[in-house]
């Protein structure tokens, strides 16, 4: 098949141990004559990794109830998923609040704030969308009450037997879903119109991820808030933490900074020094950030304050362990840089 390359990870728990399984799909990354939409790779990869590595659906007694959480490759895991959250400590998102429980029919997803227009204008524009022989779709009636369960994003929490029947429509949804929003979360757009289309609302939780520092609602940053100053660089239990960072934005507190976009490329190497890491009580020395362009941003608020701080604190912790395990296991402990001395220095570039 010819095509970009688009890779796609899995992972699974067995006998108490990860086992990560790299997956590199060729699939065709866009589907739509003369657009380049890479994002349509989400989609295909699923449904490739479903079809060629589980073998679905001649698999599917083995896999239907398994449960299946579905990522970004800009997301990190800080506090582990569970199948069943009636003890856990979640931010609930609406109308299903009283859904706790991973189970066939009930998937469970982070609430996006992008709301319910998008599904609102494809109601009219259905019969362009669902197979004929699909018509009237599901989604031509929903309410605005009810679109609230499928105004999600990544991580989605499902069980195999979902995922399948999701994945497929997803796929058949995709190309005419960006022909009609033509947005770069059009691919996001196709997913909720098909849980919509098969009647699979998610129980929604803001506490699934965090993102956005700026944003005022639909994110677990309410958990970082509830802390203490002194405590959101490296002192919340994981218990008390969002389950992601999903960063796609840029993050600062005093000089100390993250972005993914001006990141050096040879961090994971053994040459590369580790990033410095901020003093634990950073959010109580600064109440503001200077940015890649070195600008200051004065911040409005504490709240602001720890959300940065939380961000910085924690990619540089996951970003450190990943660099420490790559050179435990590639490199040479002689010469090996395990000196914390990397920081940002502005303008994109890094120094030590």
């Amino acid at each position: 098949m010819s095509g970009v390359i688009c890779f796609f990870i899995s992972s699974t728990v067995k006998l108490n141990t990860w086992k990560f399984a790299f997956v590199y799909v060729d699939v065709v990354c866009s589907k739509v004559p003369n657009v380049n939409y890479k994002f349509f790779n989400k989609a295909y990869g699923y449904q490739h990794w479903l079809v060629h590595v589980l073998r679905y659906p001649y698999n599917h007694k083995k896999y239907d109830d398994v449960t299946y959480i579905l990522m970004d490759p800009d997301q990190i895991i800080l506090r582990p998923f569970v199948n069943n959250y009636t003890q856990e400590n979640e931010l609930w998102g609406a109308p299903l609040r009283d859904k706790r429980v991973v189970e066939r029919g009930q998937p469970f997803a982070q609430e996006y704030a992008m709301g319910i227009a998008f599904l609102m204008q494809l109601k009219s524009k259905m019969h362009l969308i669902a197979p004929l022989n699909e018509l009237p779709s599901p989604v031509q009636n929903l309410s605005r009450h009810d679109a609230l369960a499928y105004q999600v994003g990544p991580p989605y929490i499902m069980k195999g037997y979902d995922l399948w029947r999701l994945v497929n429509k997803w796929v058949d949804f995709a190309p005419s879903v960006f022909t009609a929003t033509t947005n770069h979360v059009s691919e996001m757009y196709a997913y909720s119109a098909a849980a919509a289309h098969l009647q699979l609302p998610h129980a929604t939780a803001q506490s699934f991820m965090v993102s956005n520092a700026d944003v005022l609602h639909g994110e677990g940053w309410q958990l970082i808030e509830n802390e203490a100053k002194e405590d959101v660089c490296a002192n919340i239990p994981v218990e008390k933490m969002p389950h992601v960072i999903h960063y796609c934005q840029e993050y600062g507190i005093g000089t100390h900074y993250f972005s993914k976009y001006s990141f050096p490329e040879n961090f994971i190497s053994c040459e590369s020094p580790l990033l410095k890491s901020p003093p634990p009580d950073v959010a109580a020395q600064y109440n503001y950030m200077i940015n890649s362009n070195k600008q200051r941003r004065n911040f409005e608020s504490d709240n602001l304050a720890k959300r940065m701080t939380f961000a910085v604190c924690y990619m540089i912790k996951s970003l450190n362990e990943a660099a420490v395990y790559y050179k435990e296991q590639n490199c040479d402990p002689t010469t090996a840089n395990f000196n914390r001395t990397l920081v940002f220095a502005g303008n994109h570039k890094w120094t030590s």
